[in-house]
């Protein structure tokens, strides 16, 4: 039997497309790109200089024209006036989220610099960046007024703190500041997006208690390492809650159980699944080779079983796969009987291993990462 600690949670996954917000983590490389003036008259390109990353030349030019002046660096991203004179250059990828030094924005005149500005220069409070692994962002997702330049000739800025700048092109500095107060940044649509699936996950999961006898096994819990435990996802039903099996003892091991509901209908196909949900729960703690493999890799974080209703096999693709590699004849595979697990890690270097469980004897099957 597994020892110590058993939060033996259980994770519920209603299959369903997603639609939480998501934050890029990487910079793409410098490529060539342009941007037009409002009025279509002028347009600033960008060519990278092979091999650097930043560095390269730009060119403005009238569209139905000639060249008006060429630029000694490169930008990755620009706007310009529609006279065609002004150039605001956008800075890299910002990285510096401790003393917000990145390049913001540079304004140019004429191809040459009038006032360029750092993110701690226009962002006065710092905490309304939505931080990535290893970057930030500091203008918003969403604003009432889009940045660019004004019909007035002003370049018009929005940060994610919502002071909106309107920057006269003479002289770079701002003439005259505003406020947003309806700008969202990348971390409040995500919060809000969290709250709507919550919103939907309960009233799911009382479908479930309503419909189904999954109290009967399992209690539900409220909150889960610092994670929302109930989720829909527009525009399907993708839902997520953390179960805690009633009357389990308490040991060391996490096990998470993810289930694919119908899509329409997420209640008709489950029926009494509960039961065999419990049956994995159990086959789980008393199997010989995964009490062996708790108490010998202190790395495990936990283990994942993935399940399809009151049937148990998530893929019965990849599971005869398995089954036909491990020299077992095809005719014998009971699909009533093997659940598919994922072993997961605490360094993040080790991938999860797969294995298929024999709820009723034990058995593992291994299988590839």
């Amino acid at each position: 039997m597994l020892r110590s600690r058993f939060a033996a949670a259980l994770a519920i996954l209603v299959a369903g497309a997603l639609s939480s917000v998501v934050l890029a983590d990487s910079a793409g490389p410098p490529r060539s790109h342009s941007a037009l003036s409002e009025n279509g008259r002028y347009e600033v390109s960008f060519e990278p200089t092979p091999g650097t990353w930043g560095e390269g030349t730009g060119v403005v030019r009238e569209v139905a024209g000639d060249e008006l002046y060429r630029l000694d660096w490169y930008a990755w991203g620009a706007a310009i006036s529609d006279d065609g004179r002004t150039i605001v250059r956008f800075g890299p990828w910002a990285s510096d989220s401790r003393n917000l030094s990145d390049l913001a924005i540079a304004l140019y005149r004429d191809g040459r610099l009038t006032r360029e500005y750092r993110v701690r220069d226009l962002l006065h409070h710092p905490n309304r960046i939505s931080r990535t692994a290893s970057h930030y962002t500091w203008r918003p997702s969403r604003q009432t007024v889009p940045n660019g330049f004004t019909a007035e000739g002003r370049f018009r800025l929005t940060v994610a703190d919502g002071t909106r700048y309107l920057f006269d092109t003479m002289s770079g500095a701002p003439d005259r500041i505003e406020f947003d107060a309806d700008v969202k940044t990348a971390d409040d649509l995500m919060a809000e997006d969290s709250k709507l699936r919550l919103k939907r996950g309960i009233s799911v999961l009382n479908d479930l208690a309503a419909e189904t006898d999954i109290f009967k096994y399992f209690t539900i819990t409220t909150r889960g390492a610092g994670w929302s435990v109930y989720g829909v996802d527009e525009p399907g039903p993708h839902w997520s809650g953390m179960l805690r099996p009633i009357n389990h003892p308490s040991n060391d091991f996490d096990i998470s159980l993810s289930l694919v509901l119908n899509a329409d209908r997420p209640i008709e196909r489950f029926g009494n699944g509960t039961a065999r949900l419990a049956e994995v729960i159990e086959a789980a703690r008393h199997c010989p080779y995964l009490i062996w493999l708790h108490t010998t890799d202190t790395d495990i974080k936990g283990l994942r079983f993935r399940v399809a209703g009151s049937s148990l096999v998530w893929s019965r693709e990849k599971l005869e796969e398995q089954w036909i590699a491990s020299g077992r004849d095809p005719g014998g595979l009971d699909d009533n009987r093997w659940v598919e697990g994922l072993i997961d890690y605490k360094q993040r270097e080790r991938r999860a291993r797969r294995f298929w469980l024999d709820v009723r004897t034990g058995q593992v099957i291994h299988g590839v990462r």
